[in-house]
């Protein structure tokens, strides 16, 4: 059996505005496993639907022109799916490199981190294949890129103390039941993110991003003024959402945390750190 942990990612600038994106990676980890079996199997924990591991199986075997069967495909996720928690990247991106080393493959690891956001469009669960997310969370650090020609654009290595609080609710947002067509001004802050993105200034880039996409994303927009307010760090929407997410300095980990768990309580948490 051959064994991978991929690590997740929080949202500093969502890609689906103007195709270019950017994620800092974190310490919360999902294994994902690949042995002999019988046929084809896939196991997902949380249940989930196959279709996006079998849709890596089959353009792997398409692209390397080898016949995959016997196998059986383990994931097993600290996260549930739709809920913008970097899910579809972190399983595509597992599966594929275990398929790789499974099969002995001799490909690249820029190769296959772009097979898997390729199939990740292909099975319907990303809008534009996420490179920003899945090399934030095979890589970690502050990484930048261009989606729509799967170019890396920058990467920054943050050597930062900070916490982070994933807030994740029951509701899900399906990606399919998404469109976002930004106007002229809508355009003009995501290019100003971008910019501030390249330039390391990652604070202010989630802000300005949590502020244009809450609108569309939340059901109630108030929370993240709330969160804002009672916890002084730095609050962002995870992709589509409907999660969101609390970077904290470590010396207010404790205190934050407390608040979150007593004043929003239809939040589950997770807490980590960023890497």
């Amino acid at each position: 059996m051959s064994e991978i942990e991929i690590y997740s990612a929080i949202t500093v600038l969502n890609g689906i505005g103007i195709g270019k994106g950017a994620t800092i990676g974190t310490d919360i980890k999902h294994k994902i496993r690949i042995h002999e079996g019988e046929g084809i199997q896939i196991k997902t924990n949380p249940t989930n639907d196959q279709k996006l591991a079998l849709t890596c199986i089959d353009d792997f075997s398409e692209k390397y022109n080898i016949s995959v069967d016997n196998i059986t495909i383990e994931t097993d996720l600290s996260f549930m799916s739709e809920r913008g928690l970097k899910t579809s990247s972190i399983s595509s991106l597992g599966i594929m490199i275990l398929l790789k080393r499974y099969f002995d493959v001799d490909s690249s690891e820029r190769e296959i981190i772009e097979m898997s956001c390729k199939s990740s469009i292909k099975a319907g669960v990303s809008i534009t294949g996420a490179l920003d997310d899945a090399y934030g969370c095979y890589k970690g650090g502050f990484v930048v890129t261009d989606n729509n020609n799967m170019r890396i654009l920058k990467e920054h290595q943050l050597n930062l103390d900070k916490e982070i609080f994933y807030l994740i609710p029951n509701d899900v947002n399906v990606k399919s039941n998404f469109e976002f067509k930004p106007n002229i001004m809508e355009k003009y802050i995501l290019n100003n993110v971008l910019k501030a993105c390249l330039e390391g200034e990652w604070k202010k880039s989630i802000e300005f991003n949590t502020n244009l996409y809450s609108d569309y994303l939340l059901k109630d927009t108030d929370v993240i003024k709330n969160l804002r307010e009672e916890t002084k760090g730095v609050v962002g929407i995870n992709g589509l959402g409907p999660s969101l997410f609390l970077v904290s300095d470590e010396y207010d980990a404790s205190k934050n945390f407390e608040i979150i768990k007593d004043q929003f309580k239809e939040y589950d948490v997770i807490r980590g750190n960023l890497r």
